[in-house]
């Protein structure tokens, strides 16, 4: 409700709009589906008639970083990231663009000073948390770019493989090895039980 009054005095394209919705950081609901659907479409040169593709990025960024000390922005944005990096249609361009402009997404990093013990928790653990999404996002992103085969699901790597020389074969294990190596790290960083190797 406050998410659909909030985007209709919200200025802009269509786009823009929706956007704002599943950005939105008057709640900790995740984005709707059918506005990461739609933004998804736009990254992905779906939907010329509202947004270039180009366009759809260069205000995705633009949101991310003018309300990069926005929590729930900021998470939601990671979602939204993490989501295109994963779509066939949306993962090269998205991979490319983390990888050129890395230091345009930032992640939450303000405390709000307290004596309240909890509540400092809460923001260290807002941080951490931030943190990690970006880390991750942003080795997935690098290694997406660096090795194409980390895009590919398992038949499609195998078919690969088959055609490929022994030296390439390794340089992209090196890839998917420090893929698995950053998502470990971000685990352990969690405090998960047992430490994890890869």
């Amino acid at each position: 409700m406050m998410r659909n009054l909030a985007a209709s005095v919200a200025t802009g394209s269509e786009f823009e709009k929706k956007l704002f919705k599943a950005t939105y950081h008057g709640d900790m609901k995740e984005p709707k589906e059918k506005h990461v659907v739609f933004i998804e479409e736009c990254i992905a040169d779906e939907h010329k008639s509202i947004v270039r593709k180009e366009d759809a990025m260069k205000l995705f960024i633009d949101r991310h970083r003018n309300k990069v000390n926005e929590f729930v922005t900021n998470t939601k944005s990671f979602i939204i990231l993490h989501r295109c990096l994963n779509n066939n249609s949306t993962s090269n361009l998205v991979a490319q663009k983390l990888s050129q402009s890395e230091k345009e997404f930032g992640y939450f990093s303000v405390i709000e000073t307290t004596s309240d013990d909890l509540k400092m928790m809460q923001e260290l653990y807002k941080i951490n948390l931030s943190s990690l999404y970006s880390k991750y996002v942003k080795s997935l992103a690098k290694s997406m770019v660096q090795f194409p085969i980390v895009k590919l699901n398992h038949e499609e790597a195998d078919k690969t493989c088959k055609n490929m020389y022994t030296s390439k074969i390794l340089e992209n294990f090196e890839g998917v090895n420090f893929l698995i190596t950053q998502i470990i790290s971000i685990m352990n960083s969690l405090g998960i039980e047992g430490e994890m190797q890869p």
